[in-house]
């Protein structure tokens, strides 16, 4: 269900067989059973929580739960060990973390201008170009002298191990 989510959604049936597809069927009470175990794995056990859908279906005389996963708006979903799915073809897989950071970029959730760039310093930075930005955006004049303020107010600046 994390994978699903994590992606297009996804649809599971309980009452057949996954290998043969064969239609075992479930009884009331099964049926029962799996709806309650389904909606409380599906809060406690993915955060943020999602909200499945389940409907009995009868198919050759054989009841069968069909369970909607929908596609998440909250992503990136995770399990309750905080490991992130993906669906891969029928299967599920981990998301590489550069995976994980573009879910999270998709979400909105994560800012390239908030990254930091390994091994950058304030002498990367085309003052020009800051000065230029700046003053479009604030409509005032910028000072090139206090661009290590600006940097560390901005959470910009790499701090060193040290300073952490």
């Amino acid at each position: 269900m994390v994978a699903m989510s994590n992606f297009e959604g996804g649809t599971i049936i309980v009452g057949v067989e996954d290998k043969t597809g064969n239609i075992s069927g479930l009884s009331f009470a099964e049926i029962e059973a799996a709806n309650n175990y389904l909606f409380n794995w599906a809060t406690n056990n993915i955060n943020p929580s999602v909200a499945v859908f389940t409907e009995t279906i009868s198919i050759d005389g054989k009841n069968v739960l069909v369970v909607t996963v929908p596609r998440g708006i909250n992503k990136p979903y995770c399990d309750k060990d905080m490991v992130y799915w993906i669906k891969s073809a029928a299967n599920k897989r981990r998301v590489s973390p550069e995976e994980l950071k573009r879910l999270f970029q998709s979400a909105e959730k994560l800012y390239a201008e908030r990254e930091y760039i390994k091994d950058s310093s304030i002498s990367d930075i085309d003052l020009t170009l800051f000065k230029q930005f700046y003053e479009n955006r604030f409509e005032e004049e910028f000072f090139e002298e206090e661009i290590s303020r600006f940097m560390t107010n901005l959470d910009g600046v790499v701090k060193s191990p040290s300073n952490r």
